[in-house]
């Protein structure tokens, strides 16, 4: 017993008082006479390790106190105080939580030290377990975040049986296979775990994987923890950095070679006309040779914005004005069979961009939606601002074919296309997604077979803008 334990003394007897204090000297002894006053104690938020109560008291029974005082704190041990005793009334107050009770007059000092002694020693005992409890399930949330949190697949199975016993979120990303369905299933499942490891999808297809594993002993058998890194993602960045530089080099000198050829077809067509000759045929082949000159400068374009060596000058651009100016010339290229609609929410929504950049968004997303109707459809272009952040939200929705569940995920990738050979580069979505990247935005896209469409493009607000 010490000073930091506390002892709640409800009694309307002053003589009692003066005894548990003088016994208890050892102990912080707070001292009440009615039970309401002790009830109005713990809701003020003190705290008592014991709680001796009189069995009568003036306001109201020792009894319903013990009831409320447990309610309110239920870690509190409490003894009753009885000048009549029985056995009785010992059960109810054992029954409502009482840990013993005492029988005045108290002639006993020594009995009252010892009964009050182990009361504290037992509630500061639960106290100490309660708060271990907590530390313990503190740790194990702490555990739980970090096992989640960790952006590489991690699967814990059993030696001996190779039963999964847990697995991380990442394992869904990694393996495809949800992880409801890997739990108590064998670890065979992701694959070959022995010296010649193979490790595959829930599609059946090979996944490079780097592993680390680690030994867990558990009550039952050993446990194995490994820790999966998908590395085909970075075999495939590293493709794509070589693929960006290759595409850079080529576009450029491709983008100098047209140059040359475009410029020569003017000069040419110029000394037609300073010559006064009507050049027939002649102009034709000048118009087409021009007319390539210009597609291959459009191809590069997109080379050089998806490799991101495109020289920008970047500005603050109202979307809207862009949009109009740029979809009523691909009103031709989309055809009259398709229903174009434009339209800017409030506005106008203001973005730091290079125009060219806009347009090529626009452009690639508009051209895709003309290819998924090609029996004609709806197609609406959306300028907004998001509601609950500083952007501006481009949408394009077309009527068209739509996008097979299975292929979401791979419509950005560079030179995927499902178009034939000679009307797709695959490019297109690869480019937009490679700028919207670079905008610091995001593109996320919904689609349903057979129903259409839609992209949606997060662009950072120009500050103090729209």
């Amino acid at each position: 017993m010490s000073k930091s334990s506390r002892v709640l003394l409800v009694d309307d007897e002053p003589v009692i008082h003066e005894l548990v204090v003088a016994v208890l000297d050892d102990a912080d002894v707070v001292g009440c006479v009615r039970g309401e006053e002790a009830i109005e104690r713990l809701r003020g938020g003190e705290h008592f390790d014991v709680a001796l109560i009189d069995k009568n008291l003036p306001d109201r029974s020792g009894i319903e106190v013990i009831r409320d005082l447990r309610r309110l704190a239920p870690d509190l041990e409490v003894l009753v105080l009885t000048g009549y005793p029985s056995f009785d009334s010992a059960l109810e107050a054992i029954g409502l939580g009482a840990f013993d009770y005492l029988t005045k007059p108290l002639r006993d000092v020594n009995d009252l030290r010892l009964r009050v002694g182990n009361a504290i020693d037992r509630a500061q005992r639960r106290r100490e377990a309660a708060a271990l409890l907590e530390a313990l399930r503190s740790s194990a949330r702490r555990y739980r975040e970090l096992f989640e949190a960790i952006p590489d697949a991690v699967v814990v199975f059993d030696d001996a049986t190779q039963t999964i016993h847990d697995a991380n979120a990442a394992v869904e990303t990694v393996y495809g296979w949800p992880r409801r369905e890997l739990i108590g299933r064998s670890a065979t499942l992701l694959g070959c775990r022995g010296p010649e490891r193979v490790d595959r999808r829930r599609d059946g297809t090979v996944l490079a994987v780097e592993v680390r594993t680690a030994s867990l002993e558990a009550s039952s058998s050993p446990l194995t923890v490994e820790v999966i890194r998908d590395v085909s993602q970075l075999r495939q960045a590293q493709k794509l950095e070589a693929v960006g530089r290759l595409a850079s080099g080529v576009a450029h000198d491709f983008a100098n070679l047209l140059q040359v050829i475009g410029t020569s077809a003017e000069l040419v067509n110029d000394a037609l006309s300073t010559r006064g000759e009507t050049g027939g045929d002649l102009r034709e082949d000048l118009a087409r040779i021009g007319q390539a000159c210009r597609s291959g400068l459009e191809l590069t374009r997109r080379l050089l914005a998806f490799s991101g060596r495109q020289p920008m000058e970047p500005a603050t651009i109202a979307v809207g004005d862009v949009l109009e100016e740029l979809v009523s010339m691909l009103r031709r290229a989309i055809g009259a069979r398709i229903e174009c609609t434009v339209e800017v929410r409030g506005g106008p929504h203001w973005v730091v961009v290079d125009r060219s950049q806009l347009e090529q968004i626009v452009t690639n997303l508009v051209v895709n939606a003309r290819d998924a109707m090609s029996e004609g459809g709806r197609l609406a272009i959306t300028v907004a601002r998001a509601d609950d952040r500083p952007e501006v939200v481009l949408t394009v929705s077309d009527s068209g074919a739509g996008i097979p569940a299975d292929l979401l995920g791979k419509i950005f990738e560079p030179y995927y296309t499902t178009k034939p050979a000679d009307r797709g580069t695959g490019l297109g979505l690869a480019t937009v997604k490679s700028i919207v990247d670079q905008l610091g935005g995001r593109i996320d896209v919904r689609s349903t077979p057979h129903e259409g469409t839609t992209f949606e493009i997060s662009l950072p607000a120009a500050s103090g803008a729209g």
